[in-house]
């Protein structure tokens, strides 16, 4: 009497071992066919209620994989501390895939050449991993490994629509060469990853609305990335509504933000200054919020040249309540026109804490109750400058070549010796004594002009 295997697939219905149709997972056999085979007898179960393609502890080989049009698949391997590795040297298309699941996986990118590889932008060849091709909803992936692969996650319109409601948490990515590049997305949420070693951008996205990249540890230690570790773009795009909150950053490469409408950048934190900006805003970027980071600018070696750098046609720019320490300049402006607002933040800087540059009549700068350890200045000959209620220790000079800033509040214990300075500009006496004067106020503008005393105290 012949006996008849009793595979998982068989019993529950649900969950459909790959090894049931001819995966080895020996690392050394091709597995292609039988994975895909797996994938596809799990398809009719998939719209009835959802189905798991399981791949015991082992090392699946494959080349290209398909996700077909249906809703509810689950891929999943051995929920251990040794996930389940799958090595693939081509890609996993996505088409139409909806309510997807993935976990407990590993996954290796097979014949990306990383030493041979030109950093010059964003690759348009070489292997990825999950090609979101077409109306890709409510996907969730987490616990998983990802290495290797020249993209892992890529959504780009090309004609794509409705790549939305995706949640990638809590993975471990090391060693690629971009882990996200999306474009047209919608609703994403980049939460708790772990970050090592990735080559050119952690995140690079060129249009989408609502996504959020947070939680974030980045662990870049050896490599040194060719881009930033976030990089939005949205040259011709109309976006809005991402966040970039509450990542670490242990070797900085940057956040750039160029033509992009409504970003908040807020309570980040970085250790080692790694490229020449913590946050750059470039082109006609409007409505940035760069609130409650803590960003030290020290590379190891020397210091970092800007820690917020904005240029172009950026408008309503709000910086406050932020760290910047180790920079050469904290906050650093050439542009041409729109309002930018500086208040609240703790300036650390070696040679301006804040520097305004270019000309324009449209361009409205306020710069109002910061904490500073180096000079502020000004050098347009047109718009607005209003300085105000602002504290610089240790006397630093004041730049105020072209005499566009409002009165300077500082603090000493003399008048200054050094420095251009302009009527009105105070500073508080920092050893005042019975019978003596609460500051010292400049009553002539010049280098460093003329000073006097003022409010008498009593004895």
């Amino acid at each position: 009497m012949s006996l008849t295997k009793v595979t998982q697939s068989m019993i529950s219905n649900s969950i459909f071992n790959v090894m049931d149709y001819g995966a080895v997972g020996d690392g050394v056999a091709d597995d292609t066919a039988a994975i895909q085979a797996t994938i596809n007898a799990a398809i009719p179960i998939v719209s009835s209620g959802g189905a798991t393609v399981y791949f015991p502890r082992g090392s699946y080989n494959c080349t290209n994989l398909t996700l077909a049009s249906k809703s509810g698949l689950h891929l999943t391997g051995d929920a251990s501390t040794v996930y389940s590795c799958i090595k693939i040297s081509g890609k996993i298309t996505c088409n139409n895939t909806t309510d997807f699941r993935c976990n407990n996986l590993k996954f290796v990118g097979a014949n990306f050449n990383f030493s041979t590889y030109t950093f010059s932008g964003p690759p348009t060849a070489g292997n990825l991993l999950f090609e979101m091709v077409d109306s890709c909803a409510n996907w969730s992936v987490h616990d998983c490994d990802f290495s290797g692969f020249a993209n892992v996650f890529q959504a780009q319109s090309g004609g794509a629509t409705g790549l939305y409601v995706v949640r990638i948490n809590d993975n471990y990515f090391s060693a690629n060469l971009i882990s996200f590049r999306l474009d047209a997305v919608l609703h994403w949420d980049i939460t708790g990853n772990t970050f090592a070693e990735d080559y050119e951008y952690n995140l690079y996205l060129t249009s989408g609305s609502e996504l959020r990249y947070s939680g974030n540890k980045h662990e870049n230690g050896i490599n040194v990335m060719s881009g930033n570790n976030v990089y939005i773009d949205y040259t011709g795009q109309q976006t809005s509504d991402i966040i970039v909150t509450e990542n670490s950053f242990h070797e900085f490469f940057g956040i750039a933000v160029n033509d992009a409408f409504r970003v908040t950048i807020s309570n980040n934190t970085s250790r080692i200054q790694k490229s020449n900006f913590a946050v750059q805003i470039n082109g006609a970027s409007e409505s940035i919020v760069i609130n409650g980071n803590n960003f030290n600018g020290y590379t190891g070696i020397a210091y970092s040249t800007y820690g917020v750098s904005i240029s172009g046609l950026a408008n309503a720019i709000n910086i406050c309540g932020n760290n910047l320490i180790n920079f050469e300049k904290c906050v650093y402006s050439i542009i041409a026109s729109g309002i930018v607002l500086v208040s609240d933040n703790w300036l650390g800087a070696n040679t301006y804490a804040v520097e305004i540059t270019g000309n324009s009549a449209d361009r409205r700068i306020v710069v109002q109750n910061n904490i500073a350890n180096a000079p502020f200045k000004s050098t347009t000959n047109t718009g607005y400058w209003i300085e105000r209620l602002n504290r610089i220790i240790n006397i630093a000079p004041i730049d105020n070549t072209d005499g566009y800033m409002d009165q300077f509040y500082i603090e000493g214990s003399a008048a200054p010796t050094t420095g251009i300075w302009k009527v009105g500009d105070i500073v508080w006496n920092t050893t005042p004594t019975a019978g003596g004067t609460i500051g010292f106020v400049c009553t002539t503008a010049g280098t460093p002009g003329t000073w006097k005393t003022w409010g008498a105290i009593a004895a």
